[in-house]
């Protein structure tokens, strides 16, 4: 798409929400075309941990989550 829309070196990419995440991994790589990045309401790093499900219904402590 950049290089249809005339991409420069000037270019911005933009990420919001789980696109941050996207815009993120694209603008650390090597030869990224990107000159610089604007990246909005990033879910938590949290949200990325995986989870095994809980025996109980009070919720999740600590000592649920997946290893």
């Amino acid at each position: 798409m950049r290089s249809a829309a005339g991409g420069t070196t000037r270019d911005v990419v933009i990420g919001h929400d789980w696109g941050a995440i996207a815009a993120t991994g694209l603008v650390a790589m090597p030869d990224s075309p990107f000159a610089k990045a604007v990246i909005m309401s990033v879910p938590p790093a949290a949200a990325f941990r995986p989870w095994v499900e809980c025996p109980t219904l009070a919720g999740c402590s600590p000592s649920c989550r997946a290893k």
